[in-house]
């Protein structure tokens, strides 16, 4: 059993909410809830522009709810570009680093292990059965990108290991 949840990624990010478990209950498959959207701000013409998976106030975060110490697999399908929506469509590159992402038990953004998004990882959840996902990436703009608003998705799924 898995369970997926998107992640909005944008130049301008919104922020997508799942509901939360109780706490008292041990989830069959374990929840996720995105609370906050990978948010590049404003970006310059070919100037590659980076959010640092421990930036706290622009980096995707994501909580894990699921059974207390449970062992869940963390995978992220992530987009190579951003599109602006419209009439004038446009793309902007976005790359993913081997350090672009990491885990905290204890759900705090100082204390996060890092780890490969492109190839996902193996948690361990705390005693109250949470862990936080950070999200951090590079826009790579050309030297003429069109100005304006753009966004991609990142899909994540978490199953139990064991």
């Amino acid at each position: 059993m898995s369970t997926a949840r998107s992640l909005p990624l944008a130049v301008v990010a919104g922020v997508l909410v799942a509901p939360t478990l109780p706490a008292q209950r041990v989830p069959t498959t374990p929840g996720v809830q995105v609370t906050q959207g990978l948010d590049f701000g404003p970006v310059i013409q070919g100037v590659p522009a980076r959010v640092d998976r421990q930036d706290g106030a622009r980096a995707g975060r994501v909580e894990i709810v699921a059974a207390a110490r449970a062992r869940v697999f963390v995978q992220l399908v992530l987009p190579g570009l951003l599109e602006r929506p419209g009439t004038a469509r446009s793309t902007l590159a976005l790359e993913f680093g081997a350090a672009d992402a990491g885990y905290s038990a204890q759900q705090q953004v100082s204390q996060q292990t890092p780890f490969d998004p492109r190839a996902g990882t193996i948690a361990t959840l705390n005693e109250a059965g949470r862990g936080t996902v950070f999200l951090g990436g590079t826009l790579v703009p050309a030297p003429r990108q069109p100005p304006g608003p753009y966004q991609a998705i990142v899909t994540i799924t978490v199953t139990y290991a064991d």
